[in-house]
């Protein structure tokens, strides 16, 4: 069996540890059991020889055990079970238990003969509700088409044409937050995804419906935004639908409008308006409290855009709130966005002390091929931690080498943009080793060459210039 009870206590907030803390199991191996995992939460989960020694088991008994303290665990989080159980699963990112429970549920609902086409077809949409919260990066079409011909099977109320094309375009969205992630921004994936869109507009044509049309017109803007990056252009209509899509004040519509927000404020970043952009942010941050942590890559774009407008201590506050330890391993994206915004924090704040850490866990869970964008970001900031610390022949090697691999992967059209930086970069911080340039006109090289960037990586590559300049102030009043 997998560490499926490991993963879930090393993942669930303070408050649901503490309903497990007060489980009436009485005295029993099972309680010693869940005890010693609570116990271990924080220091990394023990491994299979030092719970047997432990507690005084042989791993048949542990395996038994396993089992049966998973099902006790989640019959007190969930007591309600079916919809309730994979609702609270969607909130903690842990897809291999999510898709257990779900196929669990839906055999044992298949099983009961007594039960109603309604309840199964409300636990097939809650399972399908459910995969779309899960790391993108995991998503297989295999099991949300499971859950999606169940709901197909068993549902019969008018509005079902409707929910059908809802479900279509959230996994139309799915594609397109993939291709950004793998920087897989070609003509062709651009044509096909609009033509996924048209196909789902002519399909739900007869319908008239306003959720699905303006879902539609939305995925059309976050494809632009990705794809064309016309972002002055896009500002006035993501704003504008955001409008209509709230006036449908309809409770169903929670994710989507969510979603739509995060995609206004994140076009305003492009624009550079981190005013408008840490506005909207906030806003989401008020209205949707209980389950900002639950979206790692909002939290990690606030926290950029804070610090693009120079909120370091904001951007800490976030940072903290949201991101807590207890979520790494198990969700890949999460876990990668936590090291990404705390590496950045850190190099802004120029704390040195715990970015190894970060950088390490980082290329532990990394997934070159599924999350490529996030591959050049923390590339660049590793180089402008070296330059940072001083090591500039270093960050100089680092960045020749990411060149190559820049250019390895220069099929991917979302690669090409670094290119030409990281040539010039590299080429600049070469001669300012070779003492062909002093450091001043490195650093006025290095701020030409990221003055219309507008990544989180110019500001942490101006950053560590800043810092540079003060050591050597430092150093040089320390010898007078």
């Amino acid at each position: 069996m997998k560490l499926y009870l490991k993963q879930l206590i090393y993942t669930l907030s303070d408050a649901d540890i503490e309903r497990l803390k007060k489980m009436d199991l009485r005295k029993s191996k099972i309680k010693d059991y869940i005890d010693l995992l609570i116990e271990h939460r924080h220091k990394g989960i023990p491994d299979r020889e030092f719970i047997m020694e432990r507690l005084g088991l042989d791993e048949n008994s542990l395996k038994k055990m396993r089992s049966i303290a998973l099902d006790r665990c989640l019959q007190e989080l969930a007591p309600e079970g079916g919809v309730a159980l994979l609702g609270f699963l969607s909130r903690y990112r842990l897809p291999e238990l999510f898709c257990r429970e779900a196929d669990a549920i839906i055999e044992e609902m298949e099983r009961d003969k007594s039960t109603t086409k309604d309840k199964k077809a409300v636990i097939y949409l809650q399972a399908i509700q459910g995969y779309f919260r899960l790391p993108y990066s995991l998503f297989s079409p295999v099991p949300l088409n499971t859950y999606f011909q169940g709901f197909l099977k068993n549902y019969s109320y008018p509005d079902k044409p409707v929910i059908v094309e809802v479900i279509k375009l959230y996994e139309i969205f799915v594609l397109i937050v993939r291709c950004f992630l793998s920087m897989d921004l070609s003509e062709a994936n651009y044509n096909r995804l609009l033509r996924m869109i048209s196909d789902s507009e002519k399909r739900a044509a007869p319908l008239n419906n306003k959720r699905v049309n303006d879902f539609a017109r939305g995925l059309r803007l976050i494809v632009d935004l990705y794809f064309k990056r016309d972002w002055a252009i896009l500002q006035p209509e993501f704003e504008k639908l955001v409008k209509e899509y709230a006036s449908l004040n309809d409770p169903t519509i929670h994710d989507e409008l969510f979603a739509l927000k995060f995609y206004t404020a994140y076009n305003y970043i492009m624009l550079t308006n981190f005013k408008e952009a840490n506005k909207l942010f906030a806003q989401l941050e008020a209205d949707y409290k209980p389950v900002f942590h639950y979206f790692p890559h909002v939290v990690m774009r606030y926290c950029f855009s804070l610090l693009m407008a120079g909120e370091k201590a904001e951007a800490r506050r976030v940072v903290n709130s949201y991101f807590k330890e207890n979520i790494l391993g198990f969700d890949p994206d999460g876990t990668i966005m936590y090291c990404i915004a705390n590496i950045a924090v850190c190099l802004l704040e120029n704390d040195q002390d715990k970015i190894p850490q970060y950088f390490e866990l980082y290329h532990k869970v990394r997934n070159k091929k599924d999350l490529m964008v996030f591959e050049g970001a923390v590339r660049l900031f590793e180089i402008a931690w070296f330059y940072q610390r001083g090591d500039e022949s270093f960050a100089v090697s680092q960045l020749k080498k990411f060149s190559r691999y820049l250019k390895d992967n220069s099929d991917l059209e979302g690669i090409k943009n670094l290119v030409p930086l990281v040539t010039v970069l590299s080429v600049v911080l070469d001669r300012y080793i070779k003492e062909k340039i002093s450091r001043g006109e490195l650093e006025e090289e290095i701020r030409n060459i990221f003055s219309s960037n507008r990544s989180i990586a110019a500001v942490i590559f101006l950053n560590a210039i800043k810092v540079r300049v003060e050591n050597a102030k430092s150093v040089s009043i320390q010898a007078s």
